[in-house]
């Protein structure tokens, strides 16, 4: 009954098993815990493998988001120094639309 009941017990009786019992018990418990590590060992590998794509997204939206600022503050920079909107687009590759709401921008300021 306690075998039953108690995690700690089912697992110390197995192990028991394992020492006293014949040659097929042994074998299924070395199958058993060859599955089991196998198994960490998979969930381990997918954990990793999770986590460096979720860091290498990381690093690309920040990428992202300081070119994105970068480009903005030459555009800021170059409209301070009256720059044509030709040569503002030109040189920092934005769209004409991108250029009127960074204009819009800083007139509200």
């Amino acid at each position: 009954m306690a075998k039953k009941e108690s995690k700690i017990i089912r697992e110390a009786y197995g192990t028991y098993e394992v020492l006293t019992g014949d040659a097929e018990v042994k074998r299924l418990q070395e199958i058993r815990l060859m599955s089991i590590l196998e198994e960490k060992s998979a969930l381990l590998a997918a954990e990793k493998r999770g986590r460096l794509k979720g860091e290498n997204i990381g690093i690309a939206k920040g990428e992202n988001i300081g070119k994105a600022k970068g480009i903005k503050e030459t555009v800021k920079n170059m409209l301070k120094n009256k720059e044509t909107n030709e040569k503002i687009i030109l040189y920092t590759g934005i769209s004409e639309e991108e250029l009127k709401k960074i204009k819009e921008e800083i007139e509200k300021l």
